[in-house]
């Protein structure tokens, strides 16, 4: 006796208890499955270079920070913190200001 197999389909074995010892894929399945894992490898190879250009990145607004820091400010008193805290400058206007002040170093030593 036999019984019609769908080739679209995945088999499942199992034991003779009924737990899932494996699957059989069709070709066609085994193929698409690989193609979606090297994809998906090339994402995460992209992502990972991604992550190392913005970790320099960041690691290069940290050094232009350090530098400025010890070259050209002073020392903030407790009141001037305070302010700073109170009505500081959110981020996104501050860092275009420090690329600035950058650049402008860089660019007249």
């Amino acid at each position: 006796m036999s019984f019609p197999v769908s080739l679209d389909q995945r088999l499942e074995v199992r034991d003779a208890s009924g737990a899932t010892v494996g699957f059989i894929l069709s070709d066609q399945q085994t193929r698409d499955l690989l193609a979606d894992r090297d994809a998906l490898r090339k994402r995460v190879a992209e992502l990972q270079a991604q992550t190392a250009r913005l970790t320099a990145e960041r690691d290069g607004y940290l050094e232009s920070l350090h530098f400025l820091a010890r070259k050209e400010l002073t020392p903030l008193t407790e009141q001037e913190l305070a302010e700073l805290q109170k009505d500081g400058l959110p981020f996104e206007q501050l860092l275009p200001e420090i690329e600035q002040i950058v650049g402008l170093k860089a660019a007249g030593e």
